[in-house]
């Protein structure tokens, strides 16, 4: 089975019958996480994606953080805030265990954005012990973002 077959198995099938999605889910389960397990590559899967938390409130996220905390102010319409998604999973897993990500949806959150004064989407905010001490206005590659970010951490 080829990586691309894998891959292909994975995916959503969109206007599949629930048994042709059952029946997928079975293929995964038998086929491409034994797969995954023999090459090594499910931990790495699971390292690369981002960890959601639960917290009583956004000041406590970044109170109890002992490193720096970049958050992501997006929206689910905005398509540069889309793009940026993957870009931060590269640069949380880059700079893992110096930098955490958390992504605010200003739509769900309007109260945090106006207090950060949140105008233009996406903007991601740099805080130190609780402290923003950096901003960034728009969408920005991985290689520059990891760069940037590393002066500042």
């Amino acid at each position: 089975m080829t990586l691309n077959n894998v891959i292909n198995l994975a995916l959503f099938r969109e206007g599949e019958t629930l048994e042709n999605q059952g029946h997928y889910l079975t293929e995964f389960r038998e086929i491409v996480l034994p797969f995954l397990l023999k090459l090594n590559l499910l931990e790495t899967i699971i390292k690369s994606m981002a960890i959601k938390k639960q917290f009583s409130s956004f000041e406590e996220a970044l109170s109890n953080s002992s490193i720096p905390v970049l958050v992501d102010f997006y929206a689910t319409w905005c398509g540069p805030c889309q793009m940026m998604s993957p870009i931060l999973e590269q640069v949380g897993a880059h700079l893992r265990g110096r930098l955490q990500v958390i992504k605010v949806d200003t739509d769900k959150y309007p109260g945090i954005a106006s207090k950060y004064g949140i105008q233009a989407l996406p903007t991601l905010v740099l805080f130190k012990k609780g402290q923003p001490i950096d901003r960034i206005e728009g969408a920005m590659q991985a290689p520059q973002l990891i760069y940037h970010l590393q002066t500042l951490i």
